[in-house]
């Protein structure tokens, strides 16, 4: 008999996802890979009239029609409010499902999904069906010393659910480690895994292609580009990038600072535009907007001569993947090494810690890690180790 798993959107956004929404995007590639390796997949989702085109199996759960409409970046009332009244639905739909199916795997990627199931739903209702949760949030990735407190008032929900599913995935060995040594997670049920990333959407696109149209589009015409994708706010980091940047970009005027990403914070937008007019290097600074997740995406990583990225914090950071897929040379910040994945590929990256040693690394692009040569290596590692394919096995096969 076909396993069923069952991949449980969150309810911030419909999946396929029309914004940059990380965990969206895990439930629909873990979904197309376990399609492939021949599972009975199933993703149960929000409702949504507008959802992007798909050939997905999505069950839709009804909620009133101005929660799904509201799809913004502040985790306000509103945010929980929608998140509560989604899971509640989502426990009543999951509940016919299970009666439904013979058992299988039910994944969750959510504290209120997770914690609301196991609020509506018995024991023996759950019988025959395994529980997976995965541990998206960066903020386990931060010491314990600076986040006790707060896991403790906002992530209690996330405690009860890695506390009671029989299986939990985490994206690093340091997460791995805090969840054992300070909340009291049974180390064997912890799995460290990696995320995935789409090699068929992310690739690099011939000299020529429609990047070059959409660099005439957007005035970026014979510039050389520096990319970092991310939400705009402080976390990411995008104006100390700029910061560290502004030497280089002044000395050197043909090349460009581009951001992209949803604006989470409209200060800190502000406070990078301020940078860039008192330093008088705006013609050097573009904001690129939001760009859908996907070709869109992949079409923006293709416009860039490298990808630089400067997050305060990160559990995993998928963009890294994806503009190594694309083909782009990588300048990471020093803070995010110890990320398992960047470890295993770090002498494929240019890591810096100063402000030199990040302009350096720009300096050194056309002589060092841009070699035909690496891009050949790298993409096979990619391949083999870190396509959604081989982490959906790691998934469902162990």
């Amino acid at each position: 008999m076909t396993m069923t798993i069952l991949q449980i959107g969150t309810g911030y956004t419909s999946i396929p996802a029309k914004v940059g929404a990380a965990t969206e995007i895990v439930v629909e590639e873990l979904c197309k890979s376990g399609l492939k390796a021949g599972y009975d997949m199933q993703i149960v989702d929000i409702a949504d009239k507008h959802r992007a085109p798909h050939s997905l199996p999505v069950t839709e759960v009804t909620v009133p029609g101005f929660l799904v409409k509201k799809t913004g970046y502040s985790l306000g009332i509103f945010h929980k409010m929608k998140r509560v009244i989604y899971s509640v639905s989502l426990a009543w739909k999951l509940k016919k499902i299970m009666k439904q199916k013979q058992g299988g795997i039910i994944h969750f990627h959510n504290q209120y999904n997770f914690f609301f199931f196991r609020l509506f739903t018995s024991t023996s209702s759950r019988k025959g069906w395994t529980t997976y949760y995965t541990n998206h949030s960066h903020v386990w990735f931060r010491p314990w010393s600076e986040i006790s407190k707060l896991v403790k008032r906002k992530y209690f929900l996330e405690i009860f659910s890695m506390k009671r599913a029989d299986k939990v995935f985490v994206l690093n060995d340091i997460i791995r480690t805090t969840l054992v040594e300070n909340v009291g997670i049974n180390d064997a049920s912890i799995v460290t895994i990696p995320n995935g990333v789409n090699t068929e959407v992310y690739k690099p696109l011939p000299t020529g292609g429609p990047q070059e149209e959409l660099k005439q589009r957007l005035g970026l015409a014979g510039r050389k580009i520096l990319l970092t994708v991310g939400s705009v706010c402080d976390r990411k980091n995008q104006l100390g990038v700029l910061k560290d940047l502004e030497p280089f970009l002044q000395q050197n005027p043909e090349w460009a600072f581009c951001y992209a990403g949803g604006i989470i914070d409209e200060t800190y937008q502000a406070e990078i535009k301020s940078f860039a007019s008192t330093k008088n290097i705006e013609k050097n600074v573009f904001y690129l907007g939001e760009i859908s997740p996907g070709e869109a995406l992949n079409l923006h990583y293709n416009l860039a001569d490298a990808f630089v990225f400067g997050s305060k914090s990160e559990s995993f950071g998928l963009v890294i993947l994806e503009a190594l897929s694309a083909g782009l040379p990588v300048i990471l910040s020093a803070n995010l090494q110890d990320i398992d994945f960047v470890r295993d590929i770090q002498q494929y990256l240019t890591i810096y810690s100063s402000q030199d040693e990040l302009i350096n690394g720009v300096n050194r692009l056309s002589t060092d890690i841009s070699t035909q040569n690496k891009k050949e290596e790298l993409a096979g590692v990619i391949y083999s180790r870190y396509s959604w394919d081989s982490v959906a096995k790691m998934y469902f096969e162990g």
